[in-house]
């Protein structure tokens, strides 16, 4: 639409076809905000895929969202690769709790374990708080207990972070501090073969001339 020379865009109104949450809540809250991963067909293949919004403001006035649609497809190339200790790894995770990218990619799309019960409220309790959250518990992906950490994403100013999470088996944790501990061990073994090793030949040097004395007495 013309006016005075200038183009306006004209944007309808969520009522008029805008009327999804990648609209609607960017709109509403002024703010940023990151869609829960949903499946949407690309050249015939269903994906899963996850939308950023943001909204478009001018001298205080909302005019509309500007969005980029985005392939966890490529997230999980990223972020998958990421190793820790031998047998860890990371999960990008969703703020309803949809696993987002992981090692194992048959546990993508699906809901993590730790969004079940008392366990979610503890979890999303800190991370609402913008703290980081790390708990024993055990893994179903690697089938032992496992040392979890949380720490929070937000995107822009939205209030429900998103969460990326590392696990890794109890015992790999430990592992860098017993080979530590071994060391240390063998160094003072070692050492202290070598003073008593010392001693003796000392000793049999000092003692030789106090028996030679002894005779002649």
């Amino acid at each position: 639409v013309r006016v005075e020379g200038a183009i306006a865009l004209e944007i309808p109104e969520a009522e008029g076809g805008y009327a999804a949450d990648y609209y609607t809540v960017p709109r509403d809250t002024r703010n940023e905000y990151l869609t829960e991963p949903y499946m949407f067909p690309v050249q015939g293949k269903e994906h899963l895929m996850i939308t950023a919004a943001a909204p478009i403001i001018v001298e205080g006035k909302f005019l509309g969202v500007v969005g980029i649609d985005i392939l966890t497809d490529s997230l999980n190339a990223e972020l998958s690769k990421l190793a820790l200790y031998r047998t860890g790894f990371g999960r990008l995770i969703s703020n309803d709790g949809t696993v987002v990218t992981h090692a194992d990619a048959t546990r993508i799309g699906k809901k993590a374990p730790e969004w079940a019960g008392e366990e979610r409220e503890g979890v999303m309790g800190a991370l609402a708080s913008g703290q980081s959250f790390t708990r024993m518990s055990y893994s179903v992906a690697l089938e032992r207990n496992t040392l979890k950490s949380f720490v929070p994403i937000f995107v822009g100013e939205s209030a429900k972070p998103w969460m990326y999470g590392t696990v890794v088996p109890e015992e790999e944790t430990y592992e860098k501090v017993v080979n530590v501990l071994i060391t240390i061990i063998g160094i003072m073994a070692v050492g202290l073969i070598l003073v008593l090793l010392a001693v003796w030949l000392l000793s049999g040097k000092m003692l030789k001339p106090l028996k030679v004395t002894q005779l002649a007495l």
